[in-house]
Parts: C-alpha cells; structure tokens; sequence
C-alpha cells in the first residue's frame, strides 16, 4: 500500500514539473495584406507579463505550456492562442471594422461619422502634408466642399478663407479656428505636420455650440498624438526650388514704341519716338523676380502605453520669396502633447505649440505695379545717373518721362520692412469619470498668447524725378495679445435598449486682450540693424502712440444626440452668449438636426443599389462678434472761424461739435440645410450631397447720416443677405489586382450670393480706381458686385460711327461703341449695368491616388468658375499716358489693319472715356490648375528602420486662365475683392522629400 502511494507521488510530482517546464515561443503578426505589424501587444492571460512586436511584426516571449496568449492592437481584432507545446506562432489580425468607424471632432466632443445629422468633413493631417505649402490652409485648397481659399504667392502669405459664401460686407467673415480647444485668429502658424486631423464645421447646426464666433464656419484642427505602442520616431523633410509661373509678358521696346506713335498720331505738334535713340528693352517683370529655395525638415517622436500617449515634435520652414528683393518667411515650431490616465477615473492631457516666425516683407503692391507701367527704355542701373545714390539705378526722367514713374528695381531694394513674433498655446484639462464609462467631468484651460514687433524702415535716397526720400524715416510696434478660455463639460451617455444618448452641458469663459506701442522718428541712420532705434534718429521729429481693447465673454451651452436602433438620429444645440464688447450683452443660438439611416429599415436591407442611405436636415442660428463694438463721428465746423490766436500761433479749432454714436450688435446667422449621405456598388463610392440656405441678418455696413452742412457716414446693423447653393462629394475606392490599389474624389460647391436688404441708402459704392467706383452692392444683387458700361463693339471706321443713332461722349474709329441698355440713344449712367462678381459660382476639386506595391502616385486638380476680376493696372492709360503696354494688348489692339471688335486703338486706350469700368476691364477669372503631383516610393525592407519612403513632388506646376495677369485669385474685403492693382506673383515648386520611421 505504501509503495502504490509513494508512485502515485512520484508520478503526480513528474507531470506538474514537466507542466510547470516554461518555453520560448517565437512569431511574426502581419495584417490581412501580409504586412508586418509592430507594436502588437502580446499578454500572458490572467497576467501582466507580455511583450510587444518589433518593426518588423516578430516577437518572443517565454510562457508555460498551459498558459494563453492574448494578441491585441488598437484596430485589430483581438486572438487568443492556447501555447500547446508551440514553439512558434505566427499569426494574421484583422481590421475591427466596428472600431475602425470614422471617429469625427464636432465640438468639445466626438462623433461617428454615421450618426451625424450636420455636414462635417474631416480632413487627415498626412493628406495636408502632401501639399508643398506654408501652412495648412493654403493646402486644404480644393479639398473640401463649400469652403474658398484664395492663395497668395508672398513668402509665408495668408489664405483668404471663405466658408459658403461671402455673408459680411465689412471685412468681417473670417471662420474662428479651435485648435486642441483654444481659439486662435489663424493657423498660418501650424505646419500641415503638426496636425493629427483638420475638421471643418460648414453650417449653423454644426457650429452652433460655438455660439458668436461661429457665424463664418469652424475650423477645428486636432494636433498629433501617440497611437502606436512602440515608440516612433518619424523625420519628414524636403527641399525644392520656386519658380516664378504666368509672368505676364510686356510690350518690347520696339513694340512700345509702335504703339506710343499710334496712341499719339492726332497729337498736335507730336513727334514720333525712334527705338534707337532709347538704351535699352527692359523686362520690367523679368527682372523682379527669381528662381527660389524652400525647404522643411520635420521630426516627431510619438508612442502610447495602455495609460500614456505621448507625442513630441519641431518643426523648421523656409521660403525665400521669388520677388529678387530681401523678402523671406522663417518659422521654428514646438510641440508637445501628454494624456495620462491616471486610473479608472481620472485622466489628464496637456499640449501645447510654440511657433517662432521672421518675415523679411516685400514691397510688392509698388514694385510691381511699377514694372507694369514704366517704359521699357531705360536700364536697371545707369552709371551716368550722377544724381542717384547710394546705388546708381536708372531713372526714367533721364529720357523725359514725368515724375509718376520711378524704377521698379530700385522700389523693391530700398524697402526695409520686416516683422518678427511668436505663438504660445497651452492647453491642460483634466477628466474626471463619474459613473464609468457613463458620466464625466472635464476642466480645460486654453492659452493663447502673442508677441510682435515690426519695423519699417526708409532709407535716405535718390533715383531721380519724386523717387527719393531726403530724410530716412523709422516706424516701430510692439505688441502682444493673449486669448484665455475656461471650459467646463459635464457629459453624460447611456444605452436604453435600442436607444442612445449622450447629453452634454458646459460653461465657458473667455477673456481678450491686447495691447501695442508704436514710435517713428525721422533722420535715422541706416549703417546696419544696429543703429536702427528710434532713439537714433532726430529727437525733434519722434513720436509715439499706443492702443489696446480688453473684452470678456461667458456662454452656457448644452447638446443632446439621440440614436435609435441606428436608424433614427437627433441633435439639439442651445448657446448663450455673453459679451462685454456689445451694448446688448447676451445672445442665444439653437439649432437643431435630425437623420434618417434608411438602409437601416426593412424595405430597404436587401438594397441592391445602396448599402449605405442617410437623409438629414439642419437649422440654427449663429453669431458674429468680429465687428467693432460700436462707431461714431464727430460733426462741426472747422476752419479759421472755429480757430483762436494764441501767443501769435493760430490753433486749430472745432466749433459746434457734436458726436454721434451707433452701438452696434453682433450679426447673425439663419442656415438651412438638407443633405444625403450614401454608399453603393459595394462601398467603393461613398459620397454626400447638401443644399444649403444661409441669412445673415444684421450685416454691418456704412450708412449715410445728416450732419447739418453735408454728409457724413456711420456704421450700423443695416442689412441682410444671402448665401445658397449645392455641395456634392464623390469618393471611389478600388482594388485591380491585390497589390495595385487607386482612389478618386471629387468635390464641387455652387454659390448663389445676394444682397437682400439694404437699409439707410440704395446701394453702396466701392472699388475707388482712378476717380471712379467700380463696384456697387445695391439690393437683388452680389456683394460688391462690378458695375459700369458693357461692350458693344468698337467703331470700325469714322463713317461706322457717324451712322450710329446712339449718343455718346466720343465716336471715332478704334473707340469703344457702349450699350445703349434703356433704348434712350444716349449714353450716360443710366445705362450702367451688373458687370458680374468677385465670388464664383462653381468651386471644385479632383483628387486622384493609386498605389502598386511600394510605390504611389497622387494627382489633384482645383478651380473655380464664374467669378471676374477687375484689371485695374489697365484702367490708368489717362495717368500713365507714355507708359509701357502688356503684350496682350499690343497683339490684339484695334489697327487699320485688325480692327479688333473687343479691344481700342492705341489712341482711344489713352481716353479718360475708354479709362472707366467697363467689360474690357472686367475680365474672366475662371481656372483651372494641377494643384499638386506627387510619385512615391517606400520601402520597409531596410534593418532598424520601419518605413523609409522618397518622393518627389511639383504644386501648382499648371494653372490654365484667360485672365491678363499673374493669378486669377485676387482677394480683398467683401465689397472689394477682386480688384487687381498688381499681386505678388505666384509659383510652381518642386521638391524631393524624404519620410523616415524609425
């Protein structure tokens, strides 16, 4: 009995030793296209001991022989493998397309993408990446429905950005942007490489919880954080050249010359020129303007742990600008992001960017224009030009020319402006979860600082004519600003059966301040950046001035989403806002949206159409704080009569003053919307289309007010208009065959804008050219939409204009024949009409990509049609009588021999009549432009390194237009944009970049 139980011991004893005998296992973990999969998570279950996979998938971990392996990794689903003696597991995870539904930031919180009853797009932060730009709003350019952006070509430059349309007359519609919650005027600051994703808020119900600063749209950017459980170190850089693009070609010297005897053939007492007795033919253009470098170097250090994600990154940018002059952008950007979980219930984020920038400024606006108008006949530089210094430049007066002309070249090189600043945000919250997974607390504070200094510096010198300054001159600011924010969010979520809900509720308070100092002096020395003081200069000539604003504001806001079933969608927003900027302190914004999923019901779940069918409709209402509190002026008499004698010095004086003030209110915003989201033939398109419907009442605009003795203008809450039209998006994913993947979308927004209401005068006059208004914004029309004679011809001969019945100021051969609009036979303004307007009706965009095994290709097309464009360098013939012609106009001008139905003689050119706006000098400004190609190659074979990838890269390489300048995006304030004095050119670059994962 004994020896049965001693061997019943023994064997007892040898089975749990050879169970309790650990063993290595070894594998590799790929996704379901065979790709490594690094940073997959491999756990003993019921343990906390485990390991993660390299770069390249493969790991080892050492595990008893009974024991499981859980493999796990954000977006996979999670595999558990019984170890049985395995020495090695190889093993495939697969998408977990339930958690892979698009997530989307729709304002102090998150949203599938599915259950959304707003228009919302989201952007990736590597989709901006691809464009070569200076910040991320210049490449989100043709990338989103409803939303314009119009370019400049300058180092650094800022995009105009319009979202549905023009609503303000003042230059007021600006969208409010909200990175990682804080409120910022731009990001012009950010590179593309900073942002994890760019969402943009389009209509009222979606941007209604930001209350009165949402009336032009919202931009949210969400800055990068870790992801992956390995940490990883990413560098992205490149270098490229700029080349100058569309320089619009002007008239040679001898082609100038052909044309200034034309223009003056009926002078009395003229004397033809002769080519030969001039210099030189000089490009004015040509020589302003170079081939120049850029480049960008990134590097971002990310990872997550199961409590940690951390992500840390600096930025370095470069543009020299194309303008040969000193002219650059030069930013350094930090950044930081932390979010902590502390335990189940607490968790805790800081971020924070810093952005350092010096803009060496360019004297476009004067050079250029100059370049257009002045003769070709001199030199850049003339030796014999005994009255110039420090720098010999030539001067047109040497060869007889007036005073309004002065070398471009010499323009450029004496201005001596730049600017420096920088960009501090920070951001901490803290989170505190309730009722788990039900009910959360969340504190954020948001800080927004900035610090500029600019300096404007004349220099003492001489070309020759007016072109000189006899005394150097000195101009500073100082300034800085700060934006500070306090967020409180109570959030609350549940599931009731087939019912979910999440009910948000907040508090916020916001506090604006800023202040500058300014000082100028006169005589300043200019021997280098050191003796560039005010102090320096003249102590009788200094002067100094300051200014500032502080505003604070509260607002309560709350949000309730409902889901049934996902079928049945709902979202109620509420916002009041509080303000101490306004005489009327408090307003209130709702809105509202509900959706439908159709595929979700039964007569529509064996759809063979559309696997994917949403219905929705949107309204609410939103503010516009961005105007000025309140306006006034002064009205009295002034002159000698309101004036004294004092100490034997006549003093200036005002008599019978009298103030008159506005206080004005924030404007607002009445948005419909009705849009259908759909997926069909198997979700390789997707795609969504929107009709939208937009009032801005209360629009803020100048009125004229009595004063007694004229008329005097003040700004007021005076009227309403209108913005609608359709916004349709395609998207089309496929595969060819396993390894060669492409996908193709397509945006594309109509915009419909009028002025419905205009109260205090019949319409305003704007677009001052020469003596004239251009541009009138009356009621049943655009904002600002051009104004003066059409075409109807140019008088074929002397004979031709005598046999026409109609009147007119000046008939004669080669002269323009207007339209006789109200049948009177005489021309005058009431035969002015609506020439068109500055906004398109039609923006879009293309985008193309494909992939075949490592290597990649991307292709995008933008532009916009409908919208016109005033040639105003065109409308000054009667100023610059003698000065220089575009080659345009030399090919097609109105000859004995070409006579031309659309374009004037040399000589009618000349004519303050043919000088006035009309359809000659309103032109078309629709385009049509490869905005960006890019070829790829990536490998992930190297040792030590993840992923390497090289690509090479051309933006803005094509850009087809009739228009007669260097771009057909020219901005401007609502009632003005659109005018074309001269633009700094714009630029083709290309680049070779390389992308490293380490």
């Amino acid at each position: 009995m004994k020896k049965s139980i001693l061997l019943v011991l023994l064997m007892t004893s040898i089975t749990m030793l050879s169970f309790s005998q650990g063993i290595t296992v070894t594998g590799q973990i790929t996704d379901a296209s065979k790709n490594a999969l690094p940073g997959v998570t491999i756990q003993i279950k019921g343990t906390t001991n485990g390991t993660i996979t390299d770069f390249d998938g493969k790991y080892t971990i050492n595990v008893q022989n009974t024991q499981t392996l859980v493999y796990s990794m954000v977006g996979m689903l999670t595999e558990e493998v019984q170890v049985n003696n395995q020495n090695v597991v190889n093993l495939t995870l697969i998408e977990d397309l339930k958690q892979l539904e698009e997530v989307v930031v729709i304002g102090y919180g998150s949203s599938k993408s599915k259950d959304l009853t707003a228009p919302i797009v989201t952007i990736k932060g590597n989709e901006l990446s691809k464009q070569i730009t200076a910040n991320p709003m210049q490449a989100l350019q043709g990338k989103v429905t409803g939303v314009q952006i119009i370019n400049s070509g300058k180092p650094g430059g800022e995009s105009t950005v319009k979202i549905r349309g023009v609503g303000s007359i003042g230059d007021y519609a600006k969208p409010l942007y909200v990175v990682d919650g804080g409120f910022v005027d731009n990001i012009d600051f950010l590179s593309s490489n900073d942002i994890e994703s760019l969402t943009v808020l389009k209509d009222a119900s979606a941007a209604a919880i930001y209350g009165v600063r949402a009336a032009n749209g919202v931009i949210l950017v969400t800055t990068k954080k870790g992801i992956s459980e390995v940490p990883m170190i990413n560098y992205d850089g490149y270098m490229g050249l700029q080349v100058p693009v569309n320089i619009m070609p002007m008239a040679t010297k001898d082609q100038y010359i052909t044309l200034y005897n034309e223009a003056n053939t009926n002078t009395t007492d003229f004397i033809p020129k002769v080519a030969d007795d001039y210099p030189a033919s000089t490009d004015w253009y040509k020589e302003l303007v170079r081939i120049a470098v850029t480049h960008s170097h990134n590097v971002d250090v990310s990872g997550a742990t199961e409590k940690t994600s951390y992500s840390f990154g600096a930025n370095y940018y470069f543009q020299k600008g194309i303008m040969d002059s000193k002219n650059d952008y030069e930013r350094v950007n930090l950044r930081a992001r932390i979010d902590q979980k502390i335990n189940n219930i607490i968790k805790v984020g800081f971020n924070t960017v810093y952005s350092n920038y010096n803009k060496q400024l360019a004297n476009d606006g004067s050079a250029f224009f100059s370049a257009y108008v002045n003769p070709p006949v001199y030199s850049v530089y003339d030796e014999n030009n005994t009255d110039a210094y420090p720098i010999k430049f030539g001067s047109p007066q040497t060869y007889g020319y007036g005073n309004q002309y002065g070398n471009p070249v010499a323009s450029a090189y004496y201005y001596d402006n730049i600017e420096k600043g920088y960009k501090f945000l920070l951001n901490g919250s803290f989170e505190v979860n309730i009722i788990q997974d039900k009910l959360t607390l969340k504190t954020s504070y948001n800080q927004d600082l900035n610090n500029w200094n600019t300096r404007n510096y004349s220099p003492e010198f001489n070309v020759g004519g007016s072109q000189g300054v006899r005394k150097s001159s000195l101009t500073k600011t100082f300034g800085n600003s700060s934006n500070t924010i306090f967020d409180n969010l109570l959030t609350y979520r549940n599931e009731v059966g087939s019912h979910s809900f999440t009910a948000l509720i907040g508090q916020s308070t916001r506090i604006q301040r800023s202040t500058s100092l300014s000082g100028s002096a006169l005589d300043v020395p200019g021997y280098d950046d050191a003796s560039k003081y005010l102090i320096t200069g003249s102590y009788k000539d200094r002067n100094a001035w300051d200014e500032g604003y502080l505003y604070h504001g509260l607002s309560y806001f709350g949000r309730v989403t409902y889901n049934n079933s996902d079928r049945y969608l709902a979202t109620f927003t509420f916002r009041a806002d509080g303000s101490s900027k306004y005489q009327e302190k408090w307003g209130y914004f709702p809105s509202m949206g509900i959706g439908w999923i159709l595929t979700k019901e039964d007569f529509m779940k064996n759809s063979s159409i559309f696997q994917f069918l949403k219905i929705r409709g949107s309204w609410g209402l939103l503010g516009n704080d961005n105007i000025p509190a309140n306006s006034a002026v002064t009205l009295g008499s002034t002159g000698a009569g309101s004036s004294g004698v004092f100490g034997d010095e006549l003093v200036d004086g005002v008599g019978s003053q009298t103030v008159v003030q506005n206080y004005l209110k924030w404007e607002i915003v009445d948005e419909f919307d009705f849009g259908v989201d759909f997926s069909v033939m198997q979700k390789k398109l997707t795609g969504e289309i929107d009709y939208y419907r937009r009032v801005t009442h209360n629009v803020v605009f100048n009125a004229p007010i009595a004063t007694g003795g004229g008329v005097a203008e003040l700004l007021g809450n005076n009227g309403d208009i209108l913005n609608s039209g359709i916004e349709l998006n395609l998207n089309w994913t496929d595969k060819i065959i396993n390894d060669w993947n492409y996908h193709a979308g397509l945006n594309m927004t109509t915009i419909y804008n009028k002025v419905l209401k205009l109260e205090g005068r019949e319409y305003i006059p704007s677009g001052y050219v020469r003596g004239n208004y251009t541009k009138r914004t009356q009621e049943g029309h655009p904002i600002g939409a051009f104004y003066g004679y059409e075409i109807d011809g140019v008088y074929a001969s002397e004979s031709d204009a005598l046999r026409d019945p109609v009147s007119q100021a000046i008939k004669d051969k080669g002269f323009f024949k207007y339209k006789d609009q109200n049948g009177d036979l005489v021309i005058d303004d009431k035969d002015k009409v609506y020439l068109g307007s500055a906004t398109p009706w039609l923006i879009a965009g293309i985008d193309f990509g494909m992939e075949y095994k490592q290597f990649d290709v991307s292709l995008s097309f933008q532009g916009q049609l409908g919208n016109k464009i005033l040639n105003a360098k065109r409308m000054n013939r009667d100023v610059f009588v003698d000065g220089n012609y575009d080659q345009d106009f030399y090919d097609k001008r109105w000859t004995s021999d070409n006579k031309s139905d659309t374009y004037p003689s040399a000589e009618a050119y000349n004519f303050s009549y043919t000088q006035q706006s009309n359809n000659f000098f309103v032109e078309n400004g629709s385009y049509i432009r490869i905005q960006n190609i890019q070829i790829g190659y990536t490998s992930k074979k190297i040792k030590h390194i993840q992923s390497l990838r090289v690509y090479a890269s051309a933006q803005r390489p094509y850009t087809l237009f009739s228009y007669n300048g260097f771009t057909p995006e020219i901005g401007g304030s609502p009632i003005e944009s659109g005018i074309d004095n001269s633009v700094y050119p714009m630029q083709a670059i290309y680049i070779i970049g390389l992308k490293l994962t380490y």
